[in-house]
């Protein structure tokens, strides 16, 4: 684990999510990069063969050219549009339990203990349960 700045557990957490979202967008704008290189060059090969023969066949680095772009622009609404966040699957969560009719946070049963034969129901988190390491 990394050493952060505070030893606060949520600021431990938000750290590690906005490095997530930093390294997602630089591997994107790597991505771009390497999109547009590759492709320039297999534009520059297929001008080049094409000027050699004086015939412009057809255009097959429009093909790699297509299907690389649409996984870019999927990549790039991943990224920029539709960013996954622990909030954001909060809501979605919040939402399906809602229309199943289910609470967020359902209440917790009382805990059942015996004392002296006299059985009785005890609220969690009182002293005798936190004394017990329940």
């Amino acid at each position: 684990m990394m050493n952060y700045p505070y030893p606060n557990n949520q600021y431990a957490e938000a750290y590690r999510y906005a490095e997530r979202r930093v390294r997602a967008r630089v591997r994107f704008f790597w991505h771009l990069a390497i999109y547009l290189m590759v492709n320039a060059f297999l534009f520059a090969i297929y001008l080049v063969d094409s000027l050699a023969l004086n015939w412009f066949g057809y255009p097959w680095f429009l093909w790699p050219l297509g299907v690389w772009g649409f996984l870019l622009m999927l990549r790039f609404l991943r990224v920029f549009v539709f960013p996954d966040s622990p909030a954001y699957r909060e809501q979605m969560i919040a939402r399906e339990l809602e229309r199943i009719n289910y609470p967020l946070y359902p209440a917790q049963p009382p805990v059942t203990t015996t004392n002296h034969h006299n059985t009785y129901e005890e609220p969690i988190g009182s002293k005798e349960t936190r004394e017990r390491g329940q």
